[in-house]
């Protein structure tokens, strides 16, 4: 019987099929040329190349904001919660929507879940960070629900009220 040991029956490197689009860096983190950081393992372990993609672009700038040049130099392992809160308070004055704030939040603690698997962070401090409430969305009108009756009769007015006049019209509703 052959030793396993020999290495024949190993590969000698990954190689992912040209479809999959990884971070070059990742890959050699991967073969073992660098050590994998927190922010690479995060977008490793995302099912979809469209994932990846997206949360590789918001973890760069995420990194930009933090002062870092790039991901793969960021200090993930020093995040904090006070850390994350300000990134979403910049991130909502910048204008970006709700919901792309959490999508960054969910970039933040899969990278900051990595960072603990990796013990580059304790425990407490990944746990605050998973505590961090998603943004919620804010100005939206509030649902209000007609009876049958009421409904009808604006219906009704509106339907017999000249465009012309509509702007003087009082509200149906009251």
């Amino acid at each position: 019987m052959t030793d396993p040991a020999d290495g024949h029956f190993l590969p000698r490197a990954l190689h992912l099929s040209s479809f999959e689009e990884q971070d070059a860096s990742a890959l050699a983190a991967i073969n073992g040329s660098q050590p994998l950081n927190p922010a690479q393992a995060y977008l490793i372990g995302l099912s979809s190349s469209a994932s990846r993609k997206t949360m590789r672009s918001f973890l760069n700038i995420v990194a930009g904001m933090l002062g870092f040049s790039s991901m793969q130099s960021c200090a993930w392992g020093s995040l904090r919660r006070h850390h994350v809160r300000g990134l979403l308070e910049m991130l909502a004055a910048s204008g970006r929507a709700p919901a792309t704030i959490n999508t960054y939040l969910s970039a933040l603690k899969g990278t900051a879940r990595e960072a603990w698997m990796m013990k580059q962070t304790d425990t407490e401090s990944y746990q605050q960070i998973q505590a961090v409430r998603a943004v919620r969305e804010a100005g939206w009108p509030v649902v209000v629900r007609f009876p049958r009756k009421k409904f009808m009769r604006c219906s009704a007015a509106v339907k017999r009220t000249p465009p012309a006049e509509a702007h003087a019209m009082r509200p149906c509703w009251r």
